[in-house]
């Protein structure tokens, strides 16, 4: 198992710039051992400093999506702030794949941070910090985070709480 602490970022709707680039400029300072993933479209790239990577893949298919969030440690939806909802495919991938998730605290999204897998970024602090105390919560190992998404995000999940409204007319 590899000691390489891997960032997922991914989806390009309402992701705020200013935030990837933060963690962009975190990782490439950090000590070592850190590859962020920036699938978010555009001209692929690497970029590798001190040990740690930046990967640009470009664009990608669904699958080869899904097969870079599966490798992730820790996902990270940076949205820009406004009422516009945004990044919720990306979650429920990764939590699916059993990895926790940080997102910035958009008015759009404040409904999807439930904890402790799903947490909200300190916009003020340094963000790889916070990556780092998620994805190392106890709470938030990969059979912990698959089971939150089975009991709230899967379709058996959905299924339930469907059949629970209908069942009251």
């Amino acid at each position: 198992m590899s000691k390489e602490f891997h960032i997922f970022v991914g989806g390009s709707s309402d992701r705020d710039e200013v935030l990837m680039s933060r963690l962009e400029r975190e990782v490439l300072q950090a000590e070592s051992g850190v590859r962020l993933t920036l699938a978010v479209g555009g001209e692929p790239g690497l970029t590798e400093v001190n040990g740690n990577a930046v990967h640009r893949p470009g664009l990608l298919s669904q699958a080869e999506f899904g097969e870079l969030l599966s490798t992730a440690s820790v996902a990270f939806i940076p949205i820009r702030n406004g009422i516009r909802a945004a990044g919720h495919m990306v979650m429920v991938g990764a939590l699916e794949c059993g990895i926790p998730v940080l997102i910035s605290p958009a008015q759009g999204v404040r409904e999807y941070i439930l904890g402790p897998a799903i947490d909200a970024l300190t916009v003020e602090g340094d963000i790889l910090p916070q990556l780092r105390t998620l994805a190392a919560d106890p709470r938030n190992g990969s059979a912990q985070v698959k089971t939150f998404w089975q009991d709230v995000y899967s379709l058996e999940a959905y299924t339930r709480r469907v059949a629970h409204v209908l069942a009251d007319f």
